[in-house]
């Protein structure tokens, strides 16, 4: 098998580069499909494995993680890097996220911004399996997702929507999911555009609100969104926080990254 400069450097570049490469030419993207069957992982985990944070985040790890900014994960989860299901999340931020949803009845899930689709497979497959009454979720991007895409084919209530979360497409939509939803917001980290994603959320009677990277030293336009929620909207939510960070990684790079921050309606 011959192996080409071109394959040299499509293993080694982030699929995130690569599709602006391809978006400027004018040409398709087709990056290599997550690894959906590592959910088993999920499912076949004990009770106990899924409640608590630490054995979660040990699990997390192993599903996949995605190569996007590899520099800022821990050298100690770099074999998974651009492997599984590619998870845009700090295994340490995540896993106490989802753990702390288990006395919370979800009926309904929305993520905006989903790129590969594995942060959106895994919470879905993660809130099934722990017993939450999820009737439907779905996935919004406005690039098409194939892992994302995969996943709603190949599972009962889920659906993939390719557009703008600010459309009116979209917010027809919501109307019918929203409503008592735990809704993740990832998607444009523009100041604007996160803020009308959380105030649709918050219109529309969304039972949670999540934010990423609401500390991220690269995203301080949502982290001032997730400060202006916290002061305007206190009245309506209780606040929590995931932001644990690797030591490693705060060595190479001072600072802060990523944070899960939640919104739970009073």
């Amino acid at each position: 098998l011959m192996v080409t400069g071109r394959d040299t450097i499509r293993r080694i570049t982030p699929d995130t580069l690569l599709s602006a490469r391809h978006r400027r030419r004018g040409q398709p993207f087709h990056p290599e499909p997550i690894a959906l069957r590592r959910l088993k992982r999920i499912e076949h985990a004990s009770r106990d494995v899924l409640l608590d944070p630490v054995a979660l985040e040990a699990l997390i790890g192993e599903l996949g993680l995605n190569d996007h900014y590899s520099d800022y994960m821990p050298m100690a989860l770099h074999p998974q890097l651009g492997k599984g299901l590619r998870i845009s999340q700090y295994p340490n931020q995540f896993a106490p996220y989802l753990a702390s949803l288990v006395d919370r009845e979800i009926p309904s899930y929305v993520e905006i911004g989903v790129q590969h689709g594995g942060t959106f497979a895994t919470t879905v497959t993660y809130l099934r399996t722990t017993g939450h009454p999820l009737a439907r979720a779905l996935a919004v991007d406005t690039l098409q997702s194939y892992g994302a895409e995969r996943f709603a084919r190949q599972s009962r209530g889920v659906d993939f929507f390719r557009g703008d979360s600010h459309s009116r497409e979209f917010a027809t939509l919501a109307e019918t999911i929203v409503p008592g939803a735990l809704v993740m917001i990832d998607g444009d980290h523009s100041y604007e555009a996160c803020r009308a994603d959380v105030a649709l959320a918050d219109n529309l009677g969304a039972a949670v609100v999540v934010l990423h990277d609401i500390v991220s030293a690269r995203d301080q336009d949502v982290v001032a969104v997730w400060q202006q929620i916290r002061e305007s909207l206190d009245d309506r939510y209780e606040f929590c926080e995931f932001t644990a960070q690797y030591r490693d990684v705060q060595t190479r790079h001072p600072g802060v990254y990523l944070g899960i921050g939640v919104a739970i309606r009073r």
